[in-house]
């Protein structure tokens, strides 16, 4: 009885706002999904991706447009910037993924708004989850860039209704994301066949010891200040339930 009672309750709590979830996991795996086949595609038509300035710009436009709308992961990205740009191509990363964040964060808010009519969460608790997250949002947006396992466009669209100020939401993402980019950016360049690294980006390499510790660093921090926040909303809770102002 106890068991049911807890799966009724998990389930009131995600059923209110059940297409908030369906895009979060619908951003999580059409990037993986479209990627694979970029793969298929593109690894006999290497041609087709020039190291021209005019071609430079117009894949970093493309790439931009691609990461806001969940089409290609952020890391392939990296790789690819690494291997056919070299250092133009960090140049490249540091400015599209930026302005894909600020883009897919207005698209998150954007489908919330057209799908429910509303840009915060019906449940309560979700709703005072939220709230208590924004206090610690710059830390919070660190540890979600930071972790590979969290997927970029997946990310925008969690943070769609949280209330975030824009010098935040950016200082969060290029720091958070600096790291984890900067590592596929230095295997894509050193790898010799980039298409096979995309494919297997876990082989042998100093990427297969540093993303376990990135994973590492992002779940405790992530846990910590989600803690945090729990707290202070059963605090708060307390506090309405004993009639305190």
């Amino acid at each position: 009885m106890i068991i049911l009672e807890e799966l009724e309750h998990i389930w009131s709590t995600f059923s209110k706002d059940k297409i908030y979830f369906f895009f979060l996991f619908l951003f999580a795996v059409t990037p993986l999904v479209f990627s694979s086949f970029m793969v298929v595609i593109f690894q006999d038509k290497q041609y087709l991706i020039s190291g021209d300035f005019y071609h430079i710009v117009l894949f970093y436009m493309l790439a931009t447009l691609t990461m806001t709308f969940a089409l290609t992961p952020t890391l392939f990205i990296a790789a690819i910037s690494g291997f056919y740009f070299s250092w133009y191509g960090l140049l490249g990363i540091l400015i599209a993924y930026p302005a894909a964040a600020v883009l897919g964060l207005i698209f998150g808010r954007l489908l919330m708004r057209v799908f429910t009519n509303r840009d915060y969460f019906k449940n309560q608790q979700l709703k005072a989850f939220s709230d208590e997250l924004s206090l610690s949002q710059l830390p919070f947006l660190i540890f979600c860039r930071l972790s590979p396992l969290m997927p970029f466009a997946m990310t925008n669209i969690a943070l769609a209704r949280m209330e975030i100020s824009w010098t935040n939401y950016i200082a969060g993402t290029v720091v958070g994301m600096f790291p984890r980019t900067f590592l596929f950016f230095i295997a894509g360049r050193n790898t010799k066949e980039i298409w096979l690294f995309i494919g297997n980006p876990s082989k042998d390499g100093i990427q297969a010891l540093v993303l376990p510790i990135l994973i590492l660093i992002s779940a405790v921090g992530i846990c910590v200040v989600t803690h945090k926040a729990v707290k202070r909303v059963r605090i708060n809770s307390s506090m309405k339930s004993a009639g305190e102002p």
